[in-house]
């Protein structure tokens, strides 16, 4: 590579190992200089997760097929609907009527609409046997989402009787204010604008 002489220590990073820097080696003028690096594998990723057991609990240590949908994912995916992330998880089907904002059931392994447990912050969203329209409901404010693949009537009712998603917003952790504001605008004049704001104060904690 034609580096000037002196002392250089070399980075490694891989993905699924921890990164590590060698200590300081000398670069000669001319010559080459060969060094071994091993990696350790790094720390893997544990979701935790509360639809399959209403307490936290890490994703592997349950048997119940969960999906977590966590607020780096929405980013990624930068839909203004959170139905849009649902037709990713395994075995749910997202059936809007007609455009955005239309009605829009969710049908998880084949069972009805209304046999789904709907949660926002752990309260309850829709009634006993009945149904809950997604297509009013955006990303804005949203931390994660999970959704469990299957029946959890113990915990949760009559109505979890093919599964439960639980929707997550997000909660201010910040002493300064965060102001996220984002503006949508398209055809036939259409403008829609998201604003969330969240921040902490002494025992006070707002949510956006």
């Amino acid at each position: 590579m034609g580096l000037p002489e002196g002392r250089y220590a070399l980075a490694v990073t891989a993905p699924g190992f921890e990164p590590r820097t060698t200590d300081p080696m000398f670069v000669g003028s001319s010559g080459r200089v060969v060094t071994q690096v091993s990696l350790q594998i790094g720390t893997l990723k544990q979701e935790v997760v509360v639809t399959a057991s209403a307490t936290e609990v890490v994703q592997s240590r349950t048997g119940a097929a969960v999906t977590v949908i966590d607020s780096s994912a929405l980013d990624s995916l930068g839909k203004l609907d959170v139905l849009e992330p649902l037709r990713t998880v395994p075995g749910v089907s997202v059936v809007q009527t007609g455009g955005r904002g239309s009605a829009t059931s969710l049908f998880v392994r084949g069972g009805n609409s209304n046999f789904n447990k709907i949660l926002i912050d752990g309260v309850p969203a829709n009634d006993i046997g009945g149904g809950f329209d997604f297509g009013d409901l955006a990303t804005t404010g949203v931390d994660r989402v999970e959704v469990m693949r299957g029946a959890n009537s113990v915990l949760y009712g009559s109505d979890a009787m093919t599964g439960v998603v639980s929707i997550v917003t997000k909660r201010g952790r910040s002493a300064r204010p965060e102001f996220i504001y984002s503006i949508d605008g398209g055809n036939f004049n259409t403008l829609k604008n998201n604003l969330s704001i969240g921040g902490a104060a002494k025992r006070f904690v707002s949510r956006s």
